[in-house]
């Protein structure tokens, strides 16, 4: 791929990097804690986690919509151009 990627998919990729290492220091964090408080960080590290995974998911599809309305115009701009008759 060495066009560079549309805008949507640079920052969602970016929070859901972020998010995941969040979630990853939350899991971490809830070996070391005791009592009832480690299901609920296990747990909310896991939930982080999964939601980062959704948010570049979602990312992803704006990438790719992105990129095929840009490509569908620029194939819209030269049929238009083919279409039309010269004088």
């Amino acid at each position: 791929m060495n066009e560079p990627q549309p805008k949507a998919m640079k920052f969602t990729n970016t929070v859901s990097a972020a998010s995941a290492i969040l979630g990853l220091i939350v899991i971490i964090m809830s070996f070391f804690v005791s009592g009832i408080q480690t299901e609920y960080l296990l747990f909310s590290g896991i939930g982080v986690i999964v939601s980062s995974v959704f948010v570049y998911l979602f990312g992803l599809v704006l990438g790719l919509m992105e990129n095929a309305a840009h490509e569908s115009s620029r194939s819209l701009s030269t049929s238009k151009k083919r279409a039309t008759p010269s004088l």
